[in-house]
């Protein structure tokens, strides 16, 4: 991909960025406009910028402002693949539903590959690559890069990576506003604003959006959002989906319900009324006695603890989830106990946990079970896992399978450990199934099941978790013993990604495997690393390669 944009459009930005005149800026948004109708697919993305008004395009133009033209000329250009189309949107929001159908078509979901695509454009020393660096130090200092892959950065860190982009712009001589609160569109009050909850907690809201935008949030909600919220003041609709239904929340006029929808038409229906102004909790399917308030209550208050987590303000995370445990919310009450257990507050956990056991929600009373045998030791740690495996905490199989196979808190049997480990696999448990497919592996290192360890570890492997190193490692060395020749790919692969995680065991195995098959530079690269970094096996490696030779001296 070229990273320079064409001759026109590099004119129109020196037209409508680097001048200060009106009429400058009118020849430049009309070149913007023809290169763009003629299918330059970053001219539409910076057509948007010119209907955004000040300070976007400077106080000196005759440009009318025009936010749904703006959107219309960013979705055009994400759909054509755009990577200048999506630092525009990331400089200013995040993604619509809509477009996250265009962003999975183009990069495949591949979000860190966007990013260095983005970057690509603030390369080199051509005219328009300056814009490009302003609106990526703007995508980063706005948390628009953090919404992208996921990865909370904190302000202090978003500023330090926005500084040297917003540099190279101003010696670009790009004429734009650096000051993020001015680039701000204000909200018009008279709306309901769509807020969409992000799986990775982190939030993203719109002043502007059409009912279009419900319908795919609907369809890629289970991989992509945990809650739609239409809010306009105290008032709101939220909704969430669960295994089973959709939860729908709302507060109107100080009144709180709650209902349960099976059918995403139904919710699509009640979200398109409310934009429409049409609100009702008057009918029967809406509960709102003092259980269903107290519920959405409770829901507020967890809404906010997360969002204060996501900024990290603890203090006000922890105030928030106070509230909610004082009108008796177990889930509040369980994640005090584990803030408190990550700060080594045992006491104070504890507290929160059996607090939460009193309480009734089903998942709630099991979580603080689990969370109560992770922190005892002995007899009372196998009493709380039993009773949080028995209520269907999957985790709960493969600790309380370590208490068997390990004699912790009873008897050691191996058999019963095994059948733990089993449960916990069959209802997806992480290290249950690593287990699982490390027991296949005899004591000499011979494998007897190998589909089952394949089929075990390609589950573990499959998303991030605690155990997805080990498992690439374990993967990577079943496919040798399978098939050294024909798995060769899927070897290489598997431990590069061990290298990448800094997983520093797989990293080793890879460069074994480099000096197997003849790459002595690469096992010499990765050896140096590794030492490095300071891995003991790989120091020892060294040592004992070069004791007893007669270049020991040497080294």
């Amino acid at each position: 991909m070229d990273d320079k944009f064409q001759p026109i459009v590099q004119e129109a930005v020196h037209l409508i960025w680097k001048h200060n005149d009106a009429k400058s800026r009118e020849k430049g948004q009309a070149m913007l406009r023809r290169a763009a109708e003629d299918g330059d697919a970053e001219a539409w993305a910076l057509l948007s910028l010119t209907y955004l008004g000040a300070p976007w395009v400077g106080e000196n133009s005759n440009f009318e402002k025009d936010i749904a033209e703006a959107e219309h000329c960013l979705k055009k250009s994400l759909s054509e693949g755009s990577s200048v189309g999506l630092l525009a949107i990331l400089a200013r929001r995040g993604l619509y539903p809509t477009e996250e159908y265009d962003f999975w078509n183009y990069w495949a979901d591949e979000r860190e590959t966007a990013v260095v695509e983005m970057e690509e454009y603030t390369e080199g020393d051509g005219s328009g690559e300056g814009l490009a660096a302003y609106l990526l130090g703007m995508a980063y200092l706005c948390g628009g890069i953090d919404i992208l892959t996921g990865k909370r950065l904190a302000k202090k860190e978003r500023q330090q990576l926005a500084q040297p982009f917003l540099e190279h712009a101003r010696t670009q001589g790009i004429r734009m506003n650096f000051h993020l609160e001015e680039m701000t569109t204000p909200c018009d009050s008279a709306y309901w604003r769509l807020k969409l909850w992000l799986q990775n907690g982190m939030v993203i809201t719109f002043d502007h959006y059409d009912e279009e935008e419900f319908q795919a949030a609907l369809e890629i909600m289970e991989d992509t959002y945990k809650t739609i919220e239409l809010y306009h003041d105290k008032d709101y609709l939220s909704v969430r989906q669960t295994e089973e239904n959709y939860e729908l929340h709302a507060m109107l006029n100080g009144q709180a319900a709650f209902r349960r929808e099976e059918s995403s038409e139904q919710v699509l229906c009640l979200l398109q009324s409310w934009h429409k102004g049409k609100t009702d909790l008057s009918s029967e399917d809406w509960q709102n006695d003092d259980q269903a308030v107290q519920y959405v209550k409770w829901q507020r208050y967890l809404d906010k603890a997360e969002v204060c987590k996501n900024r990290d303000d603890i203090e006000e995370m922890v105030m928030a989830l106070k509230q909610a445990a004082n009108m008796d919310c177990g889930k509040a009450m369980v994640r005090l106990g584990c803030y408190h257990q990550e700060k080594r507050e045992k006491d104070a956990a504890k507290q929160w946990f059996l607090q939460a056991i009193k309480t009734e929600a089903h998942d709630d009373v099991k979580d603080a079970c689990y969370y109560l045998g992770c922190l005892e030791d002995g007899p009372l740690a196998v009493q709380y896992l039993k009773k949080a495996a028995e209520m269907g905490a999957a985790s709960a199989w493969a600790k309380l399978g370590n208490c068997y196979s390990q004699g912790m808190g009873t008897p050691m049997d191996s058999e019963k450990a095994m059948t733990c480990y089993q449960k916990g696999a069959d209802l997806g448990d992480y290290e249950a199934l690593y287990v699982m497919a490390c027991s296949c592996r005899s004591e000499d290192g011979t494998w007897q099941d190998i589909p089952k360890a394949i089929s075990c570890l390609r589950k573990v492997v499959s998303e991030e978790n605690d155990w997805q190193n080990e498992a690439r490692l374990l993967l990577a060395q079943v496919f040798m013993a399978q098939n050294p020749g024909k798995n060769a790919d899927r070897v290489e692969s598997l431990l590069a990604e061990t290298k990448n995680a800094k997983y520093f065991p797989g990293w080793l195995e890879l460069a074994h495997y480099y000096k197997v098959h003849g790459r002595i530079y690469q096992y010499g690269q990765d050896m140096d690393a590794l030492i490095k970094a300071g891995y003991e096996p790989a120091i020892k490696e060294k040592e004992d390669m070069y004791r007893g030779s007669e270049w020991s001296i040497l080294f």
